[in-house]
């Protein structure tokens, strides 16, 4: 995490005026944990004014096993996230032998794409999303998968190279095919 970053857990936003652009411009970036619900016009939208005011946004593509990448990842612009975990690097029980989808042609057959991640031309970046520590209710901590894991990794990430300049992410943020 960049030390000049700031974290805003919001459950949603209101715009009295203006653009969600311009209501986040001075964000670098949004993270999108959530997912599911049909396509809308409002949303993509929204999606497109942030991203034309440089705001990148990551968004989890789903955990449908395999199913197409759900919006709002599935929107044009937006970086479709899907989940990564390697063998031996989460906590036993944390996830069942059948998530683990291991790609034909791996170089390294440890790693592996979950088989929970949602997959499709949107994806953009994948992250691990394999048992990951997270908070839990009553104030515990314990493991969870899934891509809304995956996605918080990736907005870190982008948090750090946008602190050292813009131009780092330009190649993550690139226009790409949109899913109907």
């Amino acid at each position: 995490m960049s030390r000049q970053c700031i974290l805003l857990p919001r459950a949603g936003l209101r715009a009295e005026s203006g653009s969600a652009g311009e209501m986040l411009a001075s964000l670098p970036g949004v993270n999108l944990s959530l997912g599911g619900g049909p396509w809308d016009e409002i949303v993509q939208e929204a999606i497109i004014d942030a991203r034309n005011h440089g705001i990148l946004i990551v968004a989890a593509a789903g955990n449908d096993g395999r199913g197409p990448v759900k919006f709002p990842a599935a929107y044009p612009r937006a970086t479709a996230v899907s989940a990564v975990g390697r063998v031996g690097t989460f906590p036993a029980g944390s996830l069942d032998d059948a998530e683990i989808l291991r790609p034909p042609y791996a170089t390294d057959h440890d790693e592996f794409v979950a088989a929970f991640s949602n997959v499709g031309a949107q994806i953009a970046v994948t992250a691990p999303g394999v048992g990951a520590l997270s908070t839990l209710p009553g104030g515990r901590f314990g493991a969870m998968s899934g891509t809304s894991m995956a996605a918080p990794v990736v907005a870190g990430a982008a948090a750090s190279l946008l602190s050292r300049s813009v131009a780092g992410l330009s190649a993550c943020c690139s226009d790409r095919p949109a899913y109907e």
